[in-house]
């Protein structure tokens, strides 16, 4: 009967430390938003660069207490720019 109790124990043990470590090696994807529009006859862009989406990448991994993996910048000619952050 104790052998049983503690096989269970173990198997609960790594499960519990599975669950854990699973849940925090996961990437986490963050997409910043750029605020663009036209003014006079030019498209104007919060996010108008891979230089801007990576530093804004790396502020807000750094919000949600992660470090950034990478990031992915996507100039649009018609419209916003997509900004993705990969956070670790």
């Amino acid at each position: 009967m104790r052998w049983i109790l503690f096989v269970l124990a173990v198997l609960a043990s790594l499960a519990l430390a599975f669950f854990i470590f699973s849940s925090r090696g996961g990437l986490k994807e963050i997409e910043i938003v750029d605020n663009c529009g036209s003014a006079l006859g030019r498209q104007i862009h919060t996010i108008a660069d891979s230089d801007e989406c990576s530093g804004r990448c790396g502020s807000a991994c750094v919000a949600s207490d992660l470090m950034m993996q990478s990031f992915e910048f996507n100039m649009s000619d018609v419209g916003c720019n997509t900004c993705r952050c990969m956070c670790r």
